[in-house]
């Protein structure tokens, strides 16, 4: 942040006077970097433009396809391997309080970086899959206008060309997987409001779970809302598997619901010990699953 706005009491008064106006107003803070004492307090910003996350989701998705010479400064990018970037997305969630990480405005670009399929040397499956990580992570995910028909741009100012309003010119599959992601969201208070625990990590991909007690979740919730959602994402070139423990136990009364596949994969359930359960699940390449578990 400038130096010159870089003071607190000021941005306590600014957000006194704007909640005196609207007490559900939302103010997020750029930062490029974590900033954890600008949003701790609750008495400045209610989250912060999620850097960190960006990079995380461009160098996993886009790890073979990266253009260096499109990085700018301030938004530097490396292949990220899966283990790595679970590790940095763990990171992410625990650097905040609870409410801040709900709060976090997750992006995967923005008015100040190159577009990010530019970056990823326009592989289209690297932009799906990192709006699939966006829409499963905590946060408020904030989609940059043109990145959900594949639009190109380079640094400033090409990152901030107009819309193309020429349907012809659209990635109608990145949009339809957008659109999917945004919904899948929006069905499922657990992807909204649920906690973030890591499951694992291959040489391929990586996994995570979003649970929490119904009063955690945004509700009392009901009996057709999930108790846990499990996400995986792999980012190589061929199908994946991946063996998983689970901390919760799963009974053949537990119902197991696909919530994502693109095909008909299914999860297997292997269970071991009373109150202990390991899950198998095949991922095709450059894709995830999200796969919800209920009783």
């Amino acid at each position: 942040m400038p130096a010159e706005i870089d003071d607190p009491p000021f941005w306590r008064e600014f957000r006194r006077r704007v909640r005196s106006v609207n007490p559900e107003a939302y103010l997020v803070g750029e930062f490029w970097e974590p900033a954890p004492d600008w949003v701790e307090n609750g008495d400045r910003f209610d989250g912060l433009m999620n850097y960190p996350f960006a990079r995380t989701a461009l160098g996993f998705t886009a790890a073979a396809s990266l253009v260096p010479e499109l990085q700018v400064g301030s938004f530097p990018v490396q292949p990220t391997d899966p283990a790595t970037a679970l590790a940095q997305l763990e990171e992410q969630t625990q650097l905040y309080h609870r409410r801040v990480v709900q709060s976090q405005l997750n992006l995967v670009g923005s008015h100040d970086t190159p577009r990010f399929r530019s970056l990823a040397s326009g592989d289209p499956s690297a932009l799906r899959l990192a709006v699939l990580l966006q829409m499963t992570i905590p946060g408020a995910p904030c989609v940059y206008y043109g990145d959900e028909v594949g639009m190109d741009g380079g640094a400033d100012p090409g990152c901030r060309g107009g819309f193309p309003w020429q349907e012809a010119l659209w990635d109608k599959t990145t949009l339809e997987v957008t659109r999917r992601a945004i919904a899948l969201r929006h069905g499922c208070r657990l992807l909204r409001f649920g906690d973030f625990e890591s499951l694992g990590a291959t040489d391929d991909a990586f996994a995570f779970l979003r649970r929490g007690s119904p009063r955690s979740v945004g509700g009392e919730g009901d009996a057709s809302e999930p108790d846990a959602i499990l996400v995986a994402l792999n980012a190589s070139e061929k199908p994946a598997a991946m063996e998983l423990p689970l901390p919760f136990s799963v009974s053949a009364s537990t119902k197991i619901a696909e919530l994502w596949a693109t095909q008909a994969l299914p999860a297997h359930l292997v269970c071991g010990a009373v109150g202990v359960a390991k899950v198998t699940v095949e991922i095709p390449a450059r894709d995830g699953r999200v796969v919800s578990f209920t009783g």
